[in-house]
């Protein structure tokens, strides 16, 4: 290491202080066995990692039956080398130093360090005779109270470094003692180089390193330790050459001896025993192959390292170098899986026309088989059709794909089984459905046209479009009514015009939507109300003015006709008198001269409601004589002492005289009032309102103290005389 890291740990606050900033120290000391009368000395250490044990180096071949590999071992050509993980062998990060007594082998002290180098200075406990352990690159193994304990310890594998041991016996730790200390990977370490020959069509997956231990034992144990959990590496591997490297804890599977299950005699026959070598660590290549034209999916290559055919051990400190080369598939091979997987069913059809889904038919080369196809599907084998209805004859395994030529006639799901090499696939197509935008839909009672909804159907089905009344038209897409096997798939729209419904009560239809068989689901209605329609009419009673044009309207549902009988015109003239509603009415009239009003009649008729409405028409007479000014005054009988607000309302709503147009007068027509013939014309001497307003106050005329009359604004809140006037015609 380039960088040299020294953590001091020394006793006192102060210094405990300084560890913790340095980083990372934790002290743990044992009073119990060593007493107080224990002593701390300096100690400078450091540390050297041991070289790896001789490679352990193997070549060997996967080939297809009857290939013959010379006894020539091809030479390694340099690799793509596949990242697992960036990794330094020889790094110390982290360690945890244990101080034993030799003899009790109680823990005296211990430490656990966080960036740490090659060398360290730390305390220990004066002894005559110590033993001392040290792991690397592993997390806190906490107080291990002793050696045996300590022997026994178990850590967790972690990938970011590789962890390592070392141990001192028989020390004796005083003053200035120092020491370099041997530190052994406690990892093996797995390279493996590998090439698809020429001419073998091998699509690589993905390369496993299986059984990995999840833990280590801190001292090496002589065989497989108990009570651990094991996991698996993965590798992707695209390339057809490349070389992969693990590190992997050690792992003792053992030696199969000859007699016991799994002995080879042979380098292929090396493949492994879950009885006699439980757990072995093993390499797993996984791919695609194809062999003469037929696909085997996740092929399986399992290769065991080991320094020899029956040695299934993998020791710590030790570089496994495996060069592999990939031929072909020999299913006589031990080492090779290759699975003729069940015939999987296809996915599900989709319930529209021409939907299709492929399967792999996986029987063995050779094995016949055939399908005898329905009239609604269809099969694609080897770039060639066979229509539904016919039958197929191939052999061997293919992939296949279905075709659903039609859509499914019905809402559920529709299958074919099929039996092939012994066995039963099963293609399956999903019901079809059919939707509509709405159920239901009001109509108003006039003739509407162009009312739209829709319906969507699964593509490729036969569909009808009906009603049950006669008072409804309809088309689909502006066309017929009726389609085979052309749903869209999409909204179709279905437009519908009503006739004029000239009956006062509503009245139902039902338009049907059917889809395939006209079954279940594949069954619309709609509902159809359209309103009863209604005469509203005109006013039973109509007053006129003494002359001039009114103006009245034939309410009702749009579209009925009337007609009208005048029975009596009397000076009035009305236009026009027939026609379809709504209608306007001008009613005219000419001057009364009498005073009295005047009466005439009209009957309107509603023919299409076999209805008819008699109404009473008069007008009022001309204004009697002396009336001036342009105006006529009310009867003082109608006299009022109000506020200005209540003045105003009344003489608007005042109906008096046959007339009905009463209002306040204005300032000119108040002056004509008070100053016409004597006494007054009734008007009061003691003022009345006028219908000039500025804000919260009004016009008010009265008489002053000289006799003689004055304007004056007063409080619209004040009271006043009211007394009203009408424009003469």
């Amino acid at each position: 290491m380039e960088t040299v890291i020294k953590t001091l740990c020394l006793r006192g606050v102060m210094i405990i202080a300084v560890l913790a900033v340095l980083g990372g120290c934790t002290d743990e000391y044992d009073a119990k066995d060593t007493s107080s009368r224990a002593i701390r000395v300096a100690a400078d250490l450091s540390f050297s990692v041991e070289e790896n044990s001789n490679p352990i180096t193997r070549s060997d071949f996967f080939t297809s039956p009857g290939e013959t590999i010379g006894d020539t071992i091809p030479p390694v050509v340099e690799k793509p080398e596949v990242k697992t993980r960036a990794i330094n062998e020889n790094e110390v990060k982290t360690l945890w130093v244990g101080q034993y007594d030799a003899v009790s082998g109680n823990l005296l002290i211990s430490y656990f360090l966080t960036n740490v180098g090659n060398t360290i200075q730390i305390q220990l406990i004066e002894s005559a005779q110590s033993n001392l352990r040290f792991v690397a690159n592993t997390d806190d193994l906490g107080k291990v109270a002793t050696l045996n304990d300590f022997n026994l310890k178990k850590i967790a594998y972690k990938a970011e470094s590789v962890p390592m041991f070392g141990q001192l016996d028989g020390e004796t730790i005083s003053v200035d003692y120092s020491k370099t200390i041997p530190l052994k990977r406690m990892l093996a370490k797995i390279e493996l180089s590998y090439t698809i020959k020429s001419g073998f069509s091998l699509t690589l997956k993905n390369i496993y390193l299986r059984n990995v231990p999840g833990q280590i034992q801190c001292m090496e144990p002589s065989g497989q330790i108990s009570g651990i959990s094991y996991q698996d590496f993965t590798t992707n591997a695209p390339a057809s050459a490349g070389k992969v490297t693990w590190y992997t804890p050690e792992n003792k599977a053992g030696v199969i001896s000859s007699g016991k299950d799994g002995y080879a005699s042979n380098a292929r026959g090396k493949k492994g025993s879950s009885i006699s070598v439980p757990n072995a660590t093993y390499i797993e290549i996984v791919g695609d192959a194809t062999v003469n034209g037929t696909t085997y999916q996740n092929v399986s290559f399992r290769y065991y390292p080991g320094s020899g055919i029956n040695d299934y051990n993998l020791n710590r400190n030790t570089p496994y170098v495996i060069n592999l080369t990939l031929s072909g598939i020999d299913l006589s091979d031990p080492r090779v899986s290759v699975t003729v997987p069940d015939m999987v069913d296809p996915t599900i059809l989709d319930a529209e026309i021409n939907s299709a889904t492929s399967m792999q038919v996986t029987s063995r080369p050779g094995t016949a088989w055939s399908l005898a196809l329905p009239d609604w599907l269809s099969v694609l084998v080897g770039g060639s059709t066979t229509g539904a209805g016919n039958t197929l004859n191939y052999s061997g395994p293919t992939p296949v794909t279905f075709t659903a030529v039609k859509a499914n006639p019905g809402s559920t799901v529709r299958n074919k089984v099929f039996t092939i090499d012994g066995n039963n696939v099963t293609v399956k197509q999903k019901g079809s459905i059919l939707t509509i935008t709405e159920t239901s839909k009001a109509l108003e009672a006039k003739a509407t046209s162009d009312n739209l909804c829709s319906f969507t159907g699964t593509r490729g089905l036969s569909w009808v479009v009906s009603k049950n009344v006669n008072w409804l038209t309809l088309t689909v897409d502006g066309g017929a009514l009726s389609g085979i096997e052309n749903a869209t798939g999409a909204a179709q729209k279905i437009a519908y015009s009503a006739t004029l419904n000239t009956s006062d009560d509503a009245r139902n239809g039902l338009v049907t939507v059917s889809a395939g068989n006209g079954l279940g689901d594949l069954i619309k209605t709609i509902s159809v109300t359209q309103d009863g329609s209604v005469y509203e009419g005109i006013p039973a009673t109509i007053a006129l003015t003494s002359r001039g044009v009114d103006q009245y309207y034939l309410s009702g549902t749009e579209g009925l006709t009337w007609n009208m009988v005048v029975h009596s015109t009397n000076g009035i003239t009305i236009t026009p008198t027939s026609g379809t509603l709504p209608a306007q009415l001008l009613i005219s009239v000419e001057r009364n001269p009498s005073t009295p009003k005047r009466l005439a009649s009209i009957t309107v008729n509603i023919p299409d409601k076999n209805y008819s409405q008699v109404v009473s028409i008069f007008q009022y007479g001309s204004p009697p004589p002396g009336s001036e000014y342009g105006i006529q005054k009310s009867n003082i009988s109608t006299q009022k002492t109000l506020n200005w607000d209540s003045c105003s309302s009344y003489c608007a709503n005042l109906v008096s005289e046959d007339f009905d147009d009463w209002r306040l007068p204005g300032d000119s027509e108040m002056y004509g009032m008070w100053n016409g013939t004597s006494p007054y014309h009734g008007i009061p001497t003691s003022g009345f309102w006028g219908s000039r307003t500025n804000g919260s106050t009004a016009h008010v005329l009265y008489k002053n103290s000289s006799g003689g009359n004055v304007f004056k604004w007063a409080p619209k809140t004040s009271s006043s005389t009211c007394r009203c006037v009408r424009t003469i015609l």
